[in-house]
């Protein structure tokens, strides 16, 4: 794709600071395509990943612990200047992220009887947009008083705390 929107340019003819603004334009399109792709595979593999543990919450459980450990070192690469390890790290955060939503829809559906499974999953939308409603700003003020990195870095160890605490275990089956 890089290679194709160097093409590209060249054949345009652009030459200055517009040269520089469409090629910024053309790497962040190959970036996003590159993040769509990562979460199309990390949707796809989530349930080859999950085979590897004895059951799907124990998978998830270690997926979000990997994404809290990424986020911790997120927060360290930013901390240590090393854009380089940023983004392929965030990709794998990307791949995470995306590989534990159909586990989760997977534990949902089985814990929860066929007629409360739309209200618990229009909850847990609810839920997750209220969540960023109230986080949002605290997170902003956070990264823009103490620096991003110190925002992941809280983000990763508070929620590794949390996780091995209160949520992480087999659940317990509710009956129908």
């Amino acid at each position: 794709m890089v290679i194709l929107g160097g093409k590209m340019l060249k054949q345009w003819r652009i030459s200055g600071a517009d040269r520089v603004r469409t090629l910024t334009k053309v790497v962040l399109g190959c970036m996003y395509a590159l993040f769509y792709l990562v979460s199309c595979a990390g949707t796809r593999n989530s349930w080859r990943i999950a085979g590897r543990f004895s059951s799907e919450k124990i998978a998830m459980d270690r997926i979000f612990d990997a994404f809290l450990v990424l986020a911790i070192g997120i927060g360290v690469f930013v901390w240590t200047e090393l854009p380089a390890l940023v983004i392929p790290a965030y990709l794998l955060l990307y791949f995470l992220t995306n590989t534990r939503r159909p586990l989760a829809m997977s534990q949902v559906s089985e814990l929860m009887g066929k007629k409360r499974r739309a209200t618990v999953l229009s909850v847990e939308s609810l839920l997750t947009s209220m969540t960023f409603f109230i986080l949002a700003p605290a997170c902003g003020f956070t990264a823009h008083h103490f620096g991003i990195s110190v925002l992941f870095l809280a983000f990763g160890v508070l929620g590794l705390l949390l996780n091995v605490l209160y949520l992480s275990g087999d659940p317990v089956p509710e009956s129908t």
